[in-house]
């Protein structure tokens, strides 16, 4: 928590989210090797979660959307981010 505080409250809602779902939530991530953060299990299914959070600069930069409010209503096109969050699932698991 202490390097990445956004990553660790993201990870905190999410774990929150998955078990007011009535889903048995499980730490899965390796701590030497990553890897995906939960593994959920519910009466049939099981499936791993992994929680990342983007940096607003990296978003902005990437997707085209300044990171403050306009003065004035336009109108503006943005680029996917799609690379971006292929790229940080791609880089926490096979």
């Amino acid at each position: 928590m202490k390097n990445n505080v956004e990553s660790a409250r993201a990870e905190a809602v999410i774990f929150s989210m998955l078990r007011s779902n009535k889903l048995k939530v499980e730490n899965y991530e390796d701590p030497s090797h990553g890897g995906p953060g939960f593994i959920c299990k519910s009466n049939s299914h099981s499936f791993l979660v992994e929680v990342s959070c983007l940096e607003v600069d990296s978003v902005a930069k990437n997707s085209g959307i300044p990171n403050e409010i306009p003065k004035e209503s336009v109108a503006s096109t943005y680029n996917l981010i799609t690379n971006l969050l292929r790229t940080k699932a791609s880089s926490k698991t096979k």
